[in-house]
């Protein structure tokens, strides 16, 4: 059967549905009639219409019908005469030639009838009533072809048997609900001729989707999946102020290497454009939901008509603008939900007339101002969500006043003031979230009074004083989250009673005194964090009792004692830190009990001794024992010693001590106990550390040392005898202690062996027990690594607009060998620089993050190989020292040296050390105090550096490099960098081809961005650093919905400041896309950024179109900008290509 779909005609309006149903055409046939005249004259055997089925949309749509008669043969019978009727005129009428029309709804037949033999045919006629026409329009629209389940739909069956449609007993569409059915396209304006419509739901609620629309109904002891990832990676509890890349939750999302995590990407695509006016048409509607699309443009005031909606969600768009007041009309209104959308400006205090509100949802937007004080005027309010705005101001105390409130969320703003007592009026409230604003004084006690409190964030903010031990009344209290503030005093024994409690972090305050053994009453406790505090005392044997325990973190505090045996019976333990306290003993063998422990990090402990337990050898899922700045050793087992090389990162020293003399070659810094490996080519100082048993007034005698490569002697060293006496221990901070001499850098290769004779010619007395030969017999080999060569590419920005060239003065005569280098060649694991001065970039920018971002574009843009270090312009520069990617390979700094030298080494993937309060600190970092532990050597000032110098990574000065540090970096450069930068090499030869390039990342605010996109010429991209498994996706659809493209991506996290992470990729364009890429949208944990046609931030981009090089980039241009051809004029660089962007790129990259 076939439909015939015709041109609407003139519009109507129509509400009433008539059931239609579409048959058959039938044909009769009469029996034959009498003879005819005798003249020849072929007799009509049958009659056949055309089209046999119709359909029309509209009253007034016309079509033709035609009639023919055939003989028996099946032959068309000339001059047959037809007449035409309609079986009811009301829906169709027929003139004398077949033309029909349409009248009404409904359906009707035409027949036919061949005058001579009375033969007749019947066609079928349905004229659509109007929500028939509407669907179809709607089917259309949103790409009904490729809907998951579309039964019924664009037939004339009845409606209620089409997928979706619910109609009422007169036949009239109450109901739409198409979610979750593959939606696409745009919602079209004709829905609005629904208009009995009760409900329409077009929204898309996937499993990824579900799990950002958690609203704090369930009972899972985890935090909800939006708060968990600020406060820890993995729901953990961690304080995240020092970015811990070795801690599960040891920092802020903004500042982490992105661990593994069970978050996905975000899937959502469906139905894009602007929402409809016309949709304020449906006033019989009651429920409208749209979330989890793709739709853009503002909220329109017109759905504020909708005066019998009860729920309006909007959730997970990329709608943009201002919340209308018009909403607070809603007077039936009990919903609101529009969170994770783009919307700006203040919340409307009209909100606050919806009395029947019971919950309102405007998390991770961009909302701004203050809390309106009207809302407190919402009884029915159970669910307030405002989380991840820019709201300032103070928390209203009106807010109070919801009697019936049991979710507040408001972390993650910028509100100040105190948290207001009247919230401990709240005796409904069941979650307070206030979490990363900038809350100060007290916790109020009144909180203490909420009978049905199961969760508590605080964290994040500048509170003060003690913690209230009142809190431990809370008996309904699941979640207690204090970390990051000012709180001092002790932590209270009375929160030993909160026996529901299954996560406890106190991390990152001020506290003081012992843990209290009350904790140990925790029964379903399953991660405690009490980290970064000044607390004293044992470690309660108590807590060893709390079997559910996952995680615990008691490190950087004061704590003393023995580690309790009994923490090996934590079946479920996967990660014990108790780094950075002074803890004496032994590790005891019962660890060998805890199977599920991934991580165990034990670092500067000073008194923790003896050799590691062989059953730790059991553990399979260990990946990380960190001991160093401990006594412990690992013994000279062979198993166990295989097993510590088989894990991931093993820190710590071996049992086996040498006795006597010994010797080492350091370069700039050495340990006996941790040997650092040395840089091929580079000078080293071999320091012989003569010792005899007792005391003695003879002299340290000459001593040889023979070094051999290919077994062939490259070199000999003899050292005179020295009037100071021989020492009878080893002494590394007295250079006369020791005999010295300089090895040159072209016999310190790989494969080098040494052995060194103390008193050749044989002189001293035996009985001092000096040793003759080290060692005893065969060779010393040195671990000498042979290093890549550090490629380095410097850019000079200049700021626009400003006369200020004074960093040319510098730039222009940097050599590889410049003093400016003189640090980063010495305290980093560089043994050559090749280094390019790039052209002068003008920028617009003075901000050190946005010059970070610029940088990496610049590398991306150009295909460039190894790092890039820009300078943070003149004028500027004493504002903030530099900025880095952790891992990755752009940086920015001022022109010094020991910025610069600090700057590579994050970059290297070096996190801060311990000193000076930085953020992003290293937990593994061995020393106290972010001192190097080892004794360093100034080649320059032939002067040594003593342990307790602070170390390269630290914010305290004077500054050398750590051990730890120096062969962290070492590993860095040599198993991740010279693999991706060969590979990027290689890529970087391939011919340049036009290339979307995509910048973006996450702020210090831990919102989401993407910065205006550009086709450009680029080299294809190579492989980059191994990274973990990525948790961002960009992808581009077309304006139809279809996606053009969804690549996956690593963002690097910025070290300095308060965080940020940032990406540049370079994708190579297809042809497919041409004309038609419509919006990229980038997904994350933390929401999304979306850049489509109302994107409007002028940029522009300016290249030397010689050489590729990027020249110039200009933000917020005014829209008197002058004509593009004049834009480099305004940086007195003319000549250059010019590259324009104001959000979604040009097709094509302008000559």
């Amino acid at each position: 059967m076939r439909l015939l779909m015709l041109h609407r005609g003139r519009l109507a309006t129509r509400h009433a549905a008539v059931a239609s149903l579409v048959f058959l055409a039938a044909v009769s046939c009469a029996e034959d009639g009498p003879a005819g005249p005798s003249h020849p004259r072929r007799m009509v055997a049958s009659v056949a219409v055309s089209p046999a089925t119709a359909t029309l949309s509209l009253p007034g749509d016309t079509v033709r019908l035609t009639a023919e008669a055939r003989d028996g043969q099946g032959n068309a019978v000339a001059g047959a005469t037809f007449s035409w009727a309609s079986s009811d005129g009301s829906v169709v009428t027929v003139d004398a030639g077949g033309l029909v029309t349409a009248v009404s709804g409904g359906t009707a037949a035409v027949t036919v009838r061949e005058g001579s033999s009375g033969l007749n045919a019947t066609a079928l006629l349905v004229v659509a009533d109007e929500p028939r026409d509407a669907l179809f329009q709607l089917y259309d629209a949103m790409r009904g072809h490729a809907w998951v389940n579309s039964e019924n739909w664009r037939t004339d069956a009845p409606l209620d048997t089409w997928y979706g449609v619910t109609t009422d007993e007169q036949g009239r569409v109450i109901e739409l609900d198409l979610s979750d059915n593959g939606l696409a396209g745009s919602i079209p304006p004709a829905i609005a001729r629904l208009a009995t419509l009760v409900v329409l739901d077009l929204s898309v609620s996937d499993d990824s989707i579900a799990g950002q629309l958690e609203r704090g109904a369930g009972r899972s002891p985890r935090p909800h999946p939006g708060l968990s990832l600020d406060a820890g990676l993995d729901g953990s509890l961690d304080p995240g102020r020092d970015g811990d890349p070795d801690m599960p939750g040891g920092t802020r999302l903004a500042e982490t290497d992105l661990a593994e995590t069970d978050a996905r990407p975000l899937a959502r695509q469906g139905l894009t454009g602007p929402l409809p006016r016309t949709l304020g048409a449906l006033s019989h509607l009651g429920t409208l939901n749209l979330s989890g699309n793709s739709l853009t443009g503002p909220i329109p005031p017109e759905l504020g008509r909708l005066a019998a909606l009860d729920t309006l969600d909007l959730g997970l768009n990329a709608l943009t603008g201002p919340i209308p007041p018009e909403l607070g009309d809603l007077s039936h209104l009990k919903v609101l939900r529009l969170p994770e959308n783009g919307l700006t400006g203040p919340i409307p205090r009209e909100l606050g007339r919806l009395a029947q509100l019971e919950e309102l949802q405007l998390r991770e937007n961009s909302l701004a101002g203050a809390i309106p004080p009207e809302l407190g005027n919402l009884p029915n309010l159970r669910e307030l969500y405002l989380t991840r705005n820019e709201l300032t101001g103070s928390i209203p105390p009106e807010l109070g006043n919801l009697a019936n409130l049991e979710n507040l969320w408001i972390g993650r703003n910028d509100l100040t003031g105190t948290i207001p007592v009247a919230l401990g009026d709240l005796q409904n409230l069941e979650e307070l979230y206030l979490w990363s604003n900038d809350l100060t004084g007290p916790i109020p006690t009144g909180l203490a009074s909420l009978p049905n409190l199961r969760e508590l964030w605080l964290s994040y903010n500048d509170l003060a004083g003690p913690i209230p031990r009142e809190l431990g009344n809370v008996s309904s209290l699941e979640a207690l989250v204090l970390l990051g503030n000012e709180l001092t005093g002790g932590i209270p024994p009375e929160l030993g009673n909160l026996s529901n409690l299954w996560g406890l972090s106190v991390s990152d305050n001020d506290l003081a005194g012992p843990i209290p053994p009350e904790l140990g009453n925790l029964a379903n406790l399953t991660q405690l964090s009490v980290s970064r505090n000044r607390l004293t005392g044992p470690i309660p044997l108590e807590l060893t009792g709390l079997t559910k325990f996952e995680k615990l973190w008691l490190y950087l505090n004061n704590l003393t004692g023995p580690v309790p045996p009994e923490l090996g019976g934590l079946a479920n333990l996967d990660w014990l830190s108790l780094a950075h306290n002074e803890l004496s003993g032994p590790i005891p063998p019962s660890f060998g009990g805890l199977t599920r422990l991934e991580y165990l990090n034990l670092t500067a402990n000073a008194e923790l001794s003896g050799a590691l337990p062989t059953e730790l050898a059991g553990l399979e899922l260990l990946e990380t024992l960190l001991a160093r700045g401990t006594a412990l050793c690992a013994p000279e087992e062979a198993d166990f010693l295989e097993w510590l090389r088989s894990l991931e990162d093993w820190q710590g020293a071996a049992c086996r001590r040498v006795e006597g003399s010994r010797v080492y070659l350091t370069q700039a810094v050495q340990s006996l106990e941790y040997p650092v490996p040395l840089l091929a080519g580079e000078p080293a100082l071999l320091r012989v550390f003569v010792t005899a048993e007792r005391a003695t007034d003879t002299g340290i005698p000459p001593v040889r040392a023979f070094f051999y490569l290919d077994g062939i002697e490259r070199h000999r060293a003899d050292i005179p005898a020295q009037s100071a006496r021989i020492p009878t221990a080893i002494d590394e901070g007295a250079f006369d202690q020791s005999a010295n001499v300089m090895i040159p850098g072209d016999i310190i290769q790989p494969g080098l062996e040494m052995s060194v004779y103390i008193d050749p010619d044989a002189t001293l007395d035996p009985e001092l027990g000096v040793t003759r030969r080290i060692p005893e017999a065969g060779w010393t080999v040195p671990d000498i690594r042979e290093m890549p060569v550090l490629d380095l590419t410097v850019i000079p920005y200049l700021l626009q607009g400003s006369q200020d060239r004074s960093i040319l003065n510098i730039t222009d005569g940097l050599t590889a060998d410049h003093d400016l280098l003189w640090e980063a060649r010495t305290l980093l694991p560089v043994a050559g620089v090749d280094l390019t001065v790039h052209e002068p970039v003008f920028t617009s920018s003075h901000d050190s993050f946005v010059l970070l971002r610029e940088t990496a574009l610049i590398r991306t843009m150009e295909g460039g190989s190894g790092y890039y270090l820009g300078t943070i312009p003149g004028p500027f520069a004493d504002a903030v020292g530099g900025r880095a990617q952790i891992g990755g390979w752009a940086s920015v700094a001022q022109p010094a040296a020991e910025i610069i030298a600090h700057e590579l080494g994050h970059n290297m993937s070096l996190r801060h050390a311990p000193c000076g309060r930085p953020r992003s600190v290293d937990s593994a970092f061995p020393n106290t105090g972010g001192s190097i532990g080892a004794w360093g050597y100034d080649f320059r000032a032939e002067a040594l550096k003593p342990p307790g110098t602070p170390d390269l990574m630290s914010y305290c000065r004077p500054r050398w490099v750590s051990d730890y540090s120096f062969a962290k970096a070492l590993r860095h450069r040599l198993e991740d960098e010279a693999g991706a930068d060969a590979a990027r090499r290689t890529a970087r030869a391939a011919a340049p081809t036009p290339s979307l390039v995509l910048w973006g990342g996450v702020d210090e605010h831990g919102v989401l961005f993407l910065e205006p996109a550009f086709v450009a010429e680029a080299p294809p991209p190579g492989p980059g650093l191994p990274a973990p498994p990525a948790r961002y996706r960009i992808r581009g659809t077309a304006s139809d919905g279809e996606a053009l493209f969804a690549i996956d991506v690593d963002m690097r996290p910025i070290a300095d400041g308060n965080g940020g992470s940032g990406f540049a990729v370079a994708l190579p364009v297809e042809s497919a896309w041409s004309g038609r890429l419509a919006e990229i949208r980038l997904t994350g944990p933390e929401g999304e950024a979306v850049l489509d046609g109302d994107s409007d931030r002028p940029m522009a981009i300016l290249r030397d179109p010689e050489n590729g090089r990027v020249r110039g980039i200009l933000r917020g241009l005014p829209p008197s900008a002058p004509a593009r051809q004049d834009l480099a004029s305004t940086v007195s660089e003319p000549g250059l290509q010019i590259l324009f962007s104001r959000g979604l790129p040009e097709p094509r990259p302008p000559r």
